[in-house]
């Protein structure tokens, strides 16, 4: 669906892009297309798509064969996929965050808004295990998602995505391929789940240190982990284990590559016992 057609579609259907909902229609058919041909979409895929819009890859998915199951806020775009492919799709008229669907997808895709990118990954992260994640988010919060120690993009929300998801940006879209235009360039993202089991509690406690140790981002670590008030464990510990881990105890949170937390986490669990 290029530009003058998604315009045609939304006249007639009487519709409007809804900026509270940050609502961008992709109108490049090229990189819809270039989308469709992924790995993951082939026939009987199960795939769930989150923010279909009015279908400009869904459509491309609808002919590989595969299963798709959408999740569309928009009311009135809810009643446009139904009227335009009928039962070829399952559509819930719901916001993501407050469905939960069956852990049955094979992958998911989705053109993410800003406003809520990161809790939408999260919850993608926690409660489904599809093996592929493919993304499309401002350039910024690529940045942000991809972003390696020492640098100003990374952060909590670096560290607590790696441990459910290796990253890999696939390419950059241009404003011109949306309607309306945004500000900023988007990249799509790839996300592989980790093989890597670790328990409910390793994760409950992973997370805990990172959000410790980044709610004091410019103290030294052991000092940020000591005054934490979502852990506080105290000066002499937090030093001690930073040490048997081999962290320098002055370091900053955002100096820590991804196994220095693992390795803390590893720690605080042992110590705990």
């Amino acid at each position: 669906m290029n530009k003058k057609e998604l315009q045609a579609a939304l006249a007639i259907a009487h519709l409007y892009p809804n900026k509270g909902l940050g609502q961008h229609f992709l109108v490049h058919e090229a990189v819809a297309l270039r989308i469709a041909s992924l790995d993951g979409f082939a026939e009987g895929a199960k795939v769930l798509e989150i923010g279909p819009g009015l279908g400009a890859l869904t459509g491309y998915l609808i002919a590989k064969g595969a299963c798709i199951t959408a999740v569309e806020i928009d009311a009135g775009l809810c009643h446009f996929l139904e009227k335009k492919y009928g039962d070829a799709i399952e559509i819930h008229h719901a916001d993501f965050l407050k469905i939960q669907l069956p852990d049955e997808f094979s992958v998911c895709v989705s053109n993410l808004p800003y406003y809520c990118a990161s809790e939408i990954l999260f919850k993608i992260a926690a409660h489904y295990s599809m093996p592929r994640v493919y993304v499309m988010v401002q350039k910024e919060m690529a940045s942000r998602i991809e972003a390696l120690p020492g640098s100003k993009q990374y952060g909590a929300m670096t560290i607590s995505l790696r441990l459910y998801f290796t990253v890999q940006r696939l390419f950059d879209i241009e404003r011109q391929a949306f309607y309306p235009e945004p500000d900023v360039t988007s990249s799509f993202l790839l996300l592989e789940r980790r093989q890597n089991m670790f328990t409910e509690q390793f994760i409950r406690t992973f997370h805990v240190v990172v959000k410790s140790a980044f709610w004091g981002r410019r103290k030294p670590i052991a000092n940020a982990l000591a005054r934490s008030p979502h852990c506080a464990m105290g000066k002499e510990k937090a030093h001690t284990l930073c040490s048997e881990v081999g962290v320098d105890p002055a370091s900053r949170a955002e100096e820590l590559s991804f196994d220095d937390y693992i390795r803390l986490t590893h720690a605080f669990l042992e110590e705990a016992r």
